[in-house]
């Protein structure tokens, strides 16, 4: 907690009024980036003319945020490594809501194939 608030410029104890621990700041981080991702990933994929496209867009999305979180430091690493069963929670969710969509991909593709 103590690095997080010098990075901000901020005393500790305004941490801790927003955020019980480093597990909560984390978890908010998280939900974050998935949140962002989420955006990014239906932009891109609203943007494309065709299913084909669409699932092609949503897997350069994807892996472009996979680039980015692969980039991050050894020390974040292992603290991700710490906090699996919370990881585990927020992954559930995040992956619910991308299989619906690449199932709503595959759906207009095949409606759209005998056409």
């Amino acid at each position: 907690m103590g690095d997080i608030a010098l990075g901000l410029g901020k005393a500790k104890s305004s941490l801790y009024y927003y955020y019980a621990g480093k597990d909560e700041i984390f978890e908010a981080v998280v939900n974050e980036e998935m949140a962002e991702l989420l955006i990014q990933i239906h932009e891109s994929v609203g943007n494309a003319p065709t299913a084909k496209e669409k699932l092609v867009a949503y897997c350069r999305c994807k892996s472009n945020k996979l680039t980015q979180l692969y980039n991050l430091s050894d020390v974040l690493k292992s603290e991700i490594a710490e906090l699996h069963c919370m990881l585990s929670s927020i992954k559930s969710k995040f992956d619910t809501t991308q299989v619906e969509l690449v199932r709503q991909i595959l759906e207009e593709g095949i409606a759209n194939s005998g056409k």
